[in-house]
């Protein structure tokens, strides 16, 4: 469909996307969390600048708005509007309960635009599944979703898979494994045989960034040992008084080489990032900017299973 591609920072992404598709005329909803109100008003200001107009927006209160009723005010002005396209910025519990409201209430698939959701949704396709029918949503399909770059760490996946289809790690897992015991507890094992399991669950996007902020703590707080501890073994009387200023600062001058920093043995082979931080504390990977990728919820020209696709428009930095 596309060529493959990497696009730069989150609202520029999204800006970018929305001229390609010549979405002028969106809605935009979020939820009322810290995130979901600054990436909105950051979103906002950037879409201005590109004249694209935001007809309408809903704020989500999760305290408050559990039911799917409460979208359809904004699901009627969307529909009434013609609104091209909607953006949605919020996580994967206000996903789940948005596209359930539109499946629930009188809307059909063909007069709800394409949804455009944030980095939030981790690229989960179970999200669009629904679960007492075992169908997809229907409002889903060609669908857009945000990601950061994609890298498999397949120490983990192979990990991961082996919870599932090796019998006796999957007995001995739960001892040190909370989440494995919660799974296995709500019987979800049971419902879904290996294959299903590790398609309805596969290792998360976000596995490689979790990695990457482990290690770069671990550099900064070795950088903090070595220059308060003065090659003394340990945890040092003068570490323990230092303050979360002190690692911030070094942080801001610490650059993280996954291959030279970290011996071969103690990390997983995919990682070769160079890791700094701006001054605003920013994190900033090899080229000093945040990169985001595009994905198209779609089925191959041959099939009918529903998956993301990696897409590209090929545009320039804005």
């Amino acid at each position: 469909m596309y060529d493959q591609f990497i696009f730069f920072d989150f609202f520029q992404t999204i800006v970018q996307l929305l001229a390609e598709l010549e979405w002028t005329y969106i809605g935009l909803i979020h939820s009322g969390d810290a995130y979901g109100v600054d990436a909105a008003r950051e979103l906002s200001v950037a879409l201005t600048k590109k004249r694209i107009c935001i007809a309408t927006v809903y704020q989500h209160d999760s305290v408050s708005s559990t039911s799917r009723n409460h979208f359809h005010e904004f699901l009627y002005n969307v529909t009434e509007m013609n609104i091209k396209g909607i953006v949605f910025l919020g996580d994967v519990a206000m996903a789940r309960l948005f596209i359930d409201s539109i499946e629930g209430g009188p809307f059909s698939q063909y007069s709800i635009p394409s949804i455009i959701f944030s980095e939030s949704l981790g690229l989960q396709s179970e999200i669009f599944l629904n679960s007492d029918t075992n169908q997809i949503y229907p409002a889903t399909k060609g669908a857009f979703a945000l990601s950061p770059p994609h890298k498999e760490i397949s120490e983990f996946s192979n990990h991961w898979n082996a919870m599932f289809s090796n019998l006796s790690k999957y007995q001995e897992e739960p001892q040190f494994n909370p989440w494995l015991q919660q799974f296995i507890n709500l019987g979800y094992h049971k419902i879904l045989n290996v294959e299903k399991l590790l398609t309805k669950y596969p290792s998360s996007t976000f596995v490689k960034y979790a990695i990457m902020a482990t290690f770069s703590v671990a550099k900064i707080i070795k950088d903090v040992h070595k220059k308060t501890c003065y090659g003394v073994s340990g945890l040092c009387p003068r570490m323990k008084g230092e303050g979360l200023s002190t690692y911030i600062e070094q942080a801001k001058r610490t650059v993280i080489d996954f291959e030279k920093d970290f011996p071969l043995k103690s990390k997983p082979r995919n990682l070769t990032e160079h890791i700094s931080f701006s001054e605003e504390g920013d994190i900033q990977f090899g080229n000093s900017v945040l990169m985001y990728e595009v994905y198209n919820y779609q089925a191959p020209s041959n099939g009918t299973d529903f998956r993301f696709v990696n897409v590209s428009f090929n545009l320039i930095k804005i």
